[in-house]
């Protein structure tokens, strides 16, 4: 067994290692140290210079003693001092402590003054806002003396409906307010019995003042609508107060209007029919006889009737629509006329500013537009005055402005925004549409039933009277048509336009044939040609002038052929018979079956002595006697040229493609020397 001082713990080996790691680490940790550090690189001895520290150590040990034993007075003051001044601290300290909470108890007796306070502020507030009330209410619900006595005895004016307006709120007031109260209760009868008496006395003022009217003219009575604008409230009040008296004043008020506006355009219906034109009757349609006019009217045609057929000065009257018109002034002479359609404008223009007048009025003073009521009679007088008219007139030119004047008003009104008038307006429109198809359908009647024999003689020189009346009148109906066709497109005249014109025809086709066939054209062209240049005068492009143009076309190249085929029938015969068109409406020319000799006889009839010359002047001459009308006359003289020219170029270029050699011949003219002397003729025209 060995012996147990040589056997040591295994516990105590690791702690003997973790304190020689220890060790190691502290001397570490001095080697780091800059001074130890320094030494070792010096090579001093430790032992050597450790012994040094410690005697500096001491050396430095004596020296503060000695320097503390110096300064011990000093200490011992300045300890005193410190004791003394930690004592005032205390002291000062138990003061702030006190002063504390002394203001932790003056603060909460602050804020339990604050409580209080807003709550005395609350009731002071509340007893304020209870006063006014109060005061209102008594205010509200009192009536002064004073009120009573100016509503029940006071002049109605200005003033006085400001009591009233005063008085009604306070009855607005009582009328919202709790009726149990007994202030309330007590209030009631008088507030009854001054309204029932304002009610009277409102209503019975305002009846006086609108039959006051002695002078019964519509200046006075639009006067006295302005001065009833200012008391507008009195109307609000009884119509508010007193449905039974309201009524009783709009009942008076429709009732005086009513009459005095029927009264006044009654005079002015009575000066139309004095001072208007005699109306246009059965005897002035298109067909009717003009002998058979001018024996039935005699002299009074030209002094006492309108332009039947053309527009004319009527024209005048369209100008300046949206603008006023004023009644003609039939006081200069009781012998001037004028036309339906003028006096018809003037009538309505004034009118038109008296719709808008009333309504204006009504919607301000009634608070509601009822002109339709108040003007009711005027309309049906107009009405009928209007139907008087187109039952006995025969005048479509003067029914188509009147739809015009129509159209424009209607437009006006809406533009005011007044609409009650579309019925009225709507209903003569109506009737102008019924009764201008009538006249149209008399019209066309008239020139299909005419007589041919007893239309007058025929002159095949110049238009017959029949066509003069249908052309104004068709280019007088298609004038207004293009100008106005938003105004005139509810009518549909087209189609009485298209049965019109196939009987004009028809009787132009009879007249002429009266005489032999080439006067027979002569008629037909001077007539259509009519037709055609008064609507070109007019700018005016429709399926009536299409026809018309097409038929004076068709008449005006049979004429032309008549006339080349009578002095040059040999030239347009050997052309006709050599040439052809294709698809393409290209005229060519073929090799002819003849000699050359043939074709330059044909040459030699042409243009030897200037034949083709002098038989185009007598073409020339003979147009002029025919054709009256320069631009007629011109149109055809044109043609011949043209188509003579074109016979000949077509000669020539047979020549140039199968006879060459008669390039040379005396009797052939080169094309450009005839499109020279053809434009040398056309020149000399001119």
């Amino acid at each position: 067994m060995y012996d147990e001082e040589y056997f040591v713990d295994e516990e105590e080996i690791l702690n003997s290692l973790e304190n020689q790691e220890s060790h190691s680490e502290q001397i570490e940790l001095l080697l780091e140290d800059p001074v130890i550090k320094s030494a070792f690189n010096e090579g001093v001895e430790l032992k050597e210079y450790t012994n040094r520290i410690h005697s500096n150590l001491k050396q430095l040990e004596a020296e503060s003693l000695s320097e503390y034993m110096q300064e011990r007075p000093n200490l011992t003051e300045l300890y005193v001092d410190l004791t003394q001044c930690d004592k005032v601290l205390g002291a000062m300290e138990t003061t702030l402590g006190n002063f504390q909470l002394q203001l932790a108890s003056a603060t909460s007796q602050i804020k339990e003054m604050q409580l209080m306070s807003k709550d005395y502020l609350t009731k002071l507030d509340n007893r304020k806002e209870v006063d006014k009330l109060l005061n209102n209410f008594l205010n509200e619900m009192t009536i002064p003396l004073n009120l009573i006595r100016t509503i029940e005895s006071g002049k109605i004016n200005k003033q006085w409906v400001q009591y009233l307006l005063y008085f009604d709120q306070k009855v607005d007031f009582v009328e919202s307010a709790d009726r149990n109260v007994m202030s309330i209760k007590e209030q009631k009868d008088t507030i009854i019995t001054l309204t029932v008496n304002a009610c009277m006395k409102i209503n019975q003022w305002l009846i006086s003042k609108m039959r006051a009217d002695e002078k019964r003219t519509l200046d006075s009575f639009q006067r006295r609508q302005i001065a009833l604008k200012k008391y507008t409230f009195l109307f609000k009040f009884l119509r508010k107060r007193d449905m039974t008296k309201a009524k009783e004043v709009v009942d008076a008020y429709v009732l005086t209007a009513s009459t005095l506006y029927y009264s006044i355009f009654q005079r002015y219906c009575n000066m139309i029919e004095t001072f208007q034109y005699d109306v246009a009757t059965k005897n002035d349609l298109l067909g009717e006889s003009e002998h058979s006019i001018k024996e039935f009217f005699s002299s009074r045609i030209s002094k006492n009737r309108p332009t039947i057929f053309t527009l004319g000065k009527r024209m005048e009257i369209l100008v300046n629509l949206d603008g006023s018109y004023s009644f003609p002034d039939v006081s200069k002479s009781k012998d001037i006329r004028y036309s339906y359609e003028q006096m018809f404008r003037a009538t309505n223009s004034i009118f038109l500013d008296l719709v808008v007048t009333e309504s204006a009025f009504c919607k301000d003073f009634f608070n509601h537009d009822m002109s339709d009521q108040v003007l009711g009679r005027t309309i049906s007088l107009l009405t009928a005055n209007l139907q008087k008219y187109l039952v006995a007139s025969h005048d479509v030119i003067g029914s188509l402005i009147i739809q015009i004047f129509l159209h424009s008003y209607k437009f006006q009104l809406h533009q005011r925004g007044t609409r009650n008038l579309d019925s009225y307006f709507d209903n003569l429109s109506t009737n102008i549409k019924f009764r201008v198809k009538q006249v149209m359908d008399l019209h066309t009647e008239s020139v299909r039933e005419a007589v041919p024999m007893f239309l007058g003689s025929i002159d095949w020189k110049s238009p017959h009277y029949v066509t003069r009346r249908y052309s104004e009148f068709l280019s007088s109906v298609l004038s207004l048509k293009g100008q106005y066709s938003e105004a005139l497109k509810g009518l549909d005249i087209e189609q009485s336009l298209r049965d019109l014109r196939a009987e004009m025809i028809t009787l132009l086709e009879n007249l002429g044939g009266a005489n032999s066939e080439d006067k027979k054209n002569l008629f037909l062209i001077n007539n259509y040609a009519l037709v055609n240049t008064l609507c070109k005068e007019h700018n005016i492009s429709s399926p009536e002038t299409e026809c018309f143009e097409k038929l004076l076309e068709g008449e005006t190249e049979k004429y032309q052929d008549a006339q080349l085929v009578r002095y040059f029938s040999k030239l347009i015969s050997f052309v006709k018979a050599n040439s052809q068109k294709d698809k393409n409406n290209k005229v060519t020319v073929s090799q002819p079956s003849c000699d050359s000799k043939t074709i330059e006889g044909i040459l030699r009839s042409f243009t030897e002595n200037n034949y083709w010359k002098d038989s185009l002047t007598k073409i020339n001459e003979s147009i002029m006697q025919n054709f009256p009308n320069f631009l007629t006359g011109r149109m055809i003289w044109n043609r011949v040229l043209t188509n003579m020219f074109n016979y000949y170029s077509l000669l020539t270029d047979i020549i140039t493609q199968y006879y060459k050699d008669l390039r040379t011949s005396d009797y052939f003219i080169p094309i450009i020397e005839m499109r020279y002397k053809i434009k040398e003729l056309t020149s000399a025209d001119q």
